[in-house]
């Protein structure tokens, strides 16, 4: 009797053991199930499943479609109570020997369950690792310049390109989604002087900007002027000097005295010529007459 409730007892024992083998996944989950420290082929997608228990088995459940958050520079309660981050955790050095505050965020995923569960012991502690070594490499080959004014966006693209690398280099199993620079700032100390020369070069850039617009709008004007003035000087320079009266004839001489009548001929006309230059053309002409005129044209006129 005493056998046969042993036996019944170990039996219900054995069950609930057994029973407490049964795992539910969730929809955004994946399980790594291992049985004496050895996982299986493949992760146990959704649904309900059963692997030996502990110590026999395990099963670990992970959210492959979950996007997961690293913070670089700054920890994420910090960021939500407004308070400041340890001084040795943000400082960078950059490029230039300058020291700056850079807070970063890197969003990845879970694209390799069982290389994220059985790769190390603590993958996350790798991943940061890995993000600060990226972090640290792209603002090391850059000045605090253009850190701080045109340089964000490369250093989020590098930085995003560089933690790729160092993941799959380690076979952690995750994948970068993406990087976001939160804020560059210099140290308390001389933020001010930072802030000021920021201010001096954006104005710099906005004045260099407006000179350049107005000259778009007010050289093309002016040159377009100056073609109208020079077309319309080569149009009216002919008509004016057409338009002065000729002295003469058409060929732009007097005509011949009249022939004498009688037996006599008519003595031979006498030309008085003056040294003058033609003022149509500009090139030395005679006054033919007996007297000086104060209009002198050559033929060509």
């Amino acid at each position: 009797m005493r056998r046969r409730a042993l036996a019944t007892t170990a039996l219900a024992l054995a069950l609930m053991w057994l029973g407490w083998g049964v795992y539910f996944v969730a929809p955004d989950e994946e399980a790594v199930v291992r049985v004496l420290g050895r996982a299986t082929a493949a992760p146990a997608g959704p649904g309900v499943h059963w692997n030996w228990p502990r110590p026999v088995g395990r099963v670990d459940k992970l959210k492959v479609r979950e996007a997961k958050r690293l913070t670089l520079g700054f920890t994420a309660p910090d960021r939500v109570l407004g308070g400041e981050s340890p001084a040795a955790e943000a400082r960078w050095l950059t490029g230039d020997r300058n020291v700056v505050h850079v807070r970063l965020i890197v969003s990845y995923a879970i694209h390799d369950p069982l290389a994220y569960a059985l790769r190390f012991q603590n993958v996350e502690s790798v991943l940061e690792a890995s993000g600060r070594s990226a972090l640290l490499e792209v603002i090391a080959g850059m000045s605090v310049d253009e850190l701080l004014t045109t340089g964000k966006v490369a250093v989020q693209q590098s930085v995003q390109a560089a933690s790729q690398g160092l993941f799959d280099r380690f076979e952690t199993g995750a994948t970068v989604l993406s990087v976001s620079l939160e804020g560059v700032s210099p140290p308390s100390p001389v933020r001010e002087a930072f802030n000021d020369v920021a201010s001096a070069r954006e104005d710099r850039d906005r004045l260099i900007r407006e000179a350049e617009s107005y000259r778009n709008e007010v050289v093309p004007v002016a040159r377009g002027e100056a073609r109208t003035l020079v077309a319309q000087a080569e149009a009216s320079g002919p008509r004016k000097w057409s338009a002065r009266p000729v002295r003469g004839t058409a060929s732009g001489r007097s005509p011949p005295p009249p022939a004498a009548t009688g037996t006599k001929s008519a003595p031979a006309p006498t030309w008085k010529r003056w040294n003058a230059s033609c003022r149509g053309c500009g090139r030395p002409s005679s006054n033919r007459g007996g007297a000086r005129s104060t209009s002198t044209f050559c033929a060509a006129s």
